[in-house]
């Protein structure tokens, strides 16, 4: 079998309603949409982040698969990326190439006629415990009172309508006094049952990171990410407070030796794909790192390759991060997956196990092409609130 052609669409989808973390606002997610053709007919589909690599993919990449047979991952991934075993995070092309990768998965599952995760080790587990990932809304952001019974109440909506049994709030937005009122009226508000995980993406100072995590620990959180910018800091919080620690900078020697967090949380995008993160998957396993999978407002292709990694990896424990629920809709065929008891079904079919709708790929390339990218402005998108333009972050801010 043989790859003949590769196609990149655009696609931007709004949010249900704007999201706001501590460096911006999200208005919608914006990603590439691989297509990979081969000489036996079999389509493969793959998505990466941003629409930056529909250009690489074109324009730089594609001649190294043309002709090229779709099992030989290893063999693309070092002519695609220069790659490096060491530093993956830092290898150029990575998010790029990950919209490939996942794509010959798909083909190569269609191909033998199973699901991908057989491919990757087998089925673990049916069913993929999500994280209710909260974010504060612009409303809230320009609340003076009551922000923390709002933004608590909206948890609590997100529970009874999805069954989480783990949550993930955006903080950093407000002051650390605001931060530590939310956590507290959350916990009253949601009970002991519900675990509870903070994010402040980088925004605290380390010195602050401890003073906040230490006043929130009497409300039970169950872990922090990205306390600060940083490896280094990051360690010096995690000596200081006695909630873990998790980072998304997969640079694992480093995190060891440093002592910088309890757990790892991966995003294929960043790696290069399913097959690099097996590998991490892996080696997190073998340093007794926690881990479990990242969010960048994933659609449905990357949602089932993540399924398929976390299906297969019986060290991922833990719920995984997903911004799914803030999508208004999705490109796959029968609309968005849904979210039962905090959990979504394993994909069943051959590859992947979805298809893509050609209908809503072609409305949301529209609204891509009329409205350009959506993204988070820390990713390295402006503006950072579109509404205020006298706003815009700075790290640290508290």
């Amino acid at each position: 079998m043989k790859i003949t052609n590769i196609e990149c669409t655009v696609v931007s989808i709004p949010m249900i309603n704007p999201i706001r973390y501590s460096q911006g606002v999200v208005e919608g997610t914006t990603r590439t949409i691989v297509k990979i053709y081969t000489d036996e007919g079999i389509t493969g589909f793959g998505e990466t982040t941003g629409a930056s690599s529909k250009h690489i993919i074109e324009n730089s990449l594609k001649h190294h698969f043309i002709g090229a047979n779709p099992f030989d991952i290893e063999k693309l991934l070092i002519k695609s990326s220069g790659y490096s075993r060491h530093h993956p995070f830092l290898t150029r092309n990575m998010r790029h190439f990950s919209g490939i990768e996942i794509a010959l998965w798909d083909i190569i599952g269609k191909h033998v006629g199973i699901p991908v995760h057989y491919l990757i080790g087998g089925k673990y587990r049916t069913k993929i415990p999500f994280t209710g990932y909260m974010y504060p809304t612009n409303a809230q952001f320009d609340m003076k009172d009551n922000v923390s019974e709002d933004i608590a109440n909206n948890c609590k909506k997100a529970v009874q309508k999805f069954g989480y049994t783990r949550l993930e709030i955006k903080l950093g937005i407000f002051k650390p006094e605001t931060d530590i009122k939310i956590i507290q009226t959350m916990r009253e508000l949601l009970g002991s049952e519900i675990e509870i995980g903070i994010d402040s993406n980088g925004i605290w100072a380390p010195e602050t990171a401890i003073r906040t995590i230490r006043k929130m620990e009497s409300y039970d959180l169950c872990n922090v990410e990205e306390p600060c910018i940083g490896l280094l800091a990051s360690a010096r919080v995690r000596k200081k407070v006695n909630t873990p620690i998790s980072t998304h900078i997969p640079l694992i020697p480093e995190v060891v030796k440093l002592e910088a967090a309890d757990v790892l949380v991966l995003d294929p995008y960043e790696v290069g794909g399913i097959n690099v993160t097996k590998k991490m998957i892996a080696c997190a396993e073998q340093h007794n790192l926690g881990c479990w999978l990242h969010s960048t407002a994933d659609l449905g292709i990357s949602m089932a390759a993540n399924m398929h990694i976390i299906a297969s990896s019986p060290h991922i424990i833990h719920p995984s991060q997903g911004t799914y629920e803030h999508i208004s809709d999705d490109i796959i065929k029968g609309g968005k997956f849904q979210i039962i008891d905090g959990q979504i079904n394993v994909p069943t079919g051959p590859g992947l196990g979805i298809s893509l709708d050609d209908k809503k790929v072609e409305k949301y390339n529209q609204i891509y092409e009329e409205n350009g990218e959506y993204g988070y402005p820390g990713y390295g998108l402006i503006p950072f609130d579109p509404n205020n333009p006298d706003w815009w972050p700075s790290i640290p801010t508290w």
